[in-house]
């Protein structure tokens, strides 16, 4: 029988989703100074690496039409169906990554078509060999999301993020092989990242088979094309698709775009922003992805109630998680940025700040695109990915003569707000509330909290470090995240509807 209360799985997840970040940011203040030793080196390594990024969305739409329809199934206890589902949207996902596999071939043997005309043999040398790593993660893509599809819809990811997290320390470990003694193994870092994937992914598989008693044979079977799921699966599925082109369009393109015209110094620099925002969807995208299957739960119930009152908590209970450390990170990304990386990448601390901004409303636009697909309203969907996508690059079109590379990050924070007050209106509609609650509910209680840190940025920014050190570093990191719980706690004392929610959840997990 389908559990009723999913709590202790939502603790379990957060929990080590908060293990598996705290070793991204690791990892990125581990492995980053080691990558950026040479910033064209680095700049061709992030364009070529970054190519990994189009493969997530080499499923045609299907992937994400998919998991509704599986968690819908999985909901009314009707496991054969979800398994269908999973083999006929993981057969769609190989076709297509076939064709990636074949792209990156091509560009392997000439990758002159994505690099700068001033481009160095050594630098088409290492694109080349990193775009024929590429070819060996299409597999190992494949068996990652078809078993991430098993895990999510169950609402067990969290088995997996503890396989990621002892695959990342050793991935974190392998930097101080690669990069020892002024060495600048770069290729063979990447390629050895790609190993890892791999096993983590059979072992995850594996567990998917003891542990849910999943039929593995089954899934195999459906691994074909099926009409009739094809037939039910194709309008989510043609609106995820369109979505997912102009997203590529209007999210992924900057790398190629910016290393072909403005070289790929440029890139290296706009890339530590790049990895600022990729770190934050990442963050975003782990604190949100539980509540898709949820949501899709109760649509398979039928229960629409209970959809649109879990949907608000989820907004409400998230503004403050997202809005407070966002505020932090860009008030104090100097000091940070500088003890980080040095005066190298000083120029990429403006677009920092700028791309941080982009995640300010995100605690709106991620549940409501998630409740807009479950609902099926995808007109919606159409319209701001063709509004955003068409402002992205007009403004950038107007304004990169005179902006350089900030424009690009200045046209993603406008389109993202865009996007965001989009979600704002959808959210009204949806639950039937006025502008005024909307404010006196969630942004209104933010406004303490948010004063708190202007005071320390304006009061205590010499207590920072800005020479590049991993002692500075640290040092900074443990300053703004003092701060930053400091805000916390205001707006957790400030808010009673917080308050009221931290302390249910509480009392719900110890209850189970």
């Amino acid at each position: 029988m389908l559990k009723t209360s999913y709590t202790n799985d939502y603790i379990k997840l957060y929990f080590w989703q908060i293990i598996s970040l705290i070793l991204t940011f690791t990892s990125v203040f581990i492995v980053y100074p080691f990558l950026t030793k040479v910033p064209n080196l680095f700049g061709i390594y992030t364009l070529c690496s970054s190519l990994t990024i189009f493969l997530s969305y080499a499923d045609l739409g299907f992937l994400s039409a998919g998991q509704k329809y599986a968690s819908e199934y999985f909901a009314q206890q009707n496991y054969n169906e979800e398994v269908k589902i999973i083999g006929f949207t993981s057969f769609i996902l190989l076709l297509v990554l076939s064709i990636f596999g074949i792209t990156f071939f091509v560009l392997s043997l000439n990758p002159e078509l994505i690099l700068n005309a001033g481009a160095t043999l050594l630098e088409k040398r290492i694109a080349s060999d990193i775009l024929l790593v590429l070819i060996l993660s299409i597999p190992i893509n494949l068996l990652q999301r078809t078993t991430g599809l098993i895990y999510a819809v169950r609402l067990k990811d969290f088995i997996i993020q503890r396989i990621n997290v002892v695959a990342n320390l050793v991935k974190i470990a392998s930097v101080f092989y690669f990069f020892e003694n002024g060495s600048y193994k770069i290729v063979e870092y990447f390629f050895f990242t790609q190993i890892i994937n791999l096993i983590s992914g059979i072992i995850s598989i594996l567990l998917a088979k003891k542990i849910f008693n999943f039929d593995l044979l089954s899934l195999i079977h459906s691994f074909r094309y099926n009409k009739a799921i094809f037939e039910n699966t194709k309008r989510i599925a043609i609106a995820s698709l369109y979505t997912t082109i102009l997203w590529i369009i209007y999210y992924e393109l900057d790398s190629i775009v910016i290393i072909k015209f403005f070289g790929s110094k440029s890139l290296a620099i706009f890339s530590i922003a790049l990895t600022v925002l990729s770190f934050y969807r990442n963050i975003l995208g782990l604190t949100f992805s539980p509540f898709t299957s949820r949501f899709n739960h109760f649509i398979g119930q039928s229960n629409l109630l209970e959809l649109k009152s879990f949907y608000f908590h989820i907004v409400s209970f998230f503004s403050g998680l997202v809005v407070i450390p966002t505020i932090a990170i860009f008030l104090f990304a100097t000091p940070l940025i500088s003890s980080w990386i040095g005066s190298s990448y000083i120029e990429s601390i403006t677009l920092v700040k700028i791309l941080t901004l982009c995640n300010i409303m995100a605690f709106i636009s991620y549940p409501t695109s998630v409740i807009l697909i479950a609902q099926e309203k995808l007109k919606y969907i159409y319209v701001i990915s063709t509004i955003n996508t068409l402002l992205y690059w007009l403004f950038i079109l107007f304004t990169y003569k005179f902006l350089g590379v900030e424009s690009f990050a200045y046209s993603k924070l406008i389109t993202f707000f865009i996007t965001g007050v989009s979600y704002i209106i959808a959210l009204l509609n949806i639950m039937n509330l006025n502008l005024y609650s909307f404010f006196k509910r969630i942004i209104i209680p933010l406004l303490l909290p948010i004063i708190t840190l202007l005071l320390f940025r304006y009061f205590f920014m010499s207590s920072f470090h800005f020479n590049k050190s991993k002692i500075d570093l640290f040092l900074n990191v443990v300053n703004i995240s003092i701060i930053t719980i400091i805000a916390f706690v205001i707006y957790f004392f400030s808010n009673s509807d917080f308050n009221k929610q931290v302390k249910n959840t509480i009392v719900k997990t110890f209850k189970r």
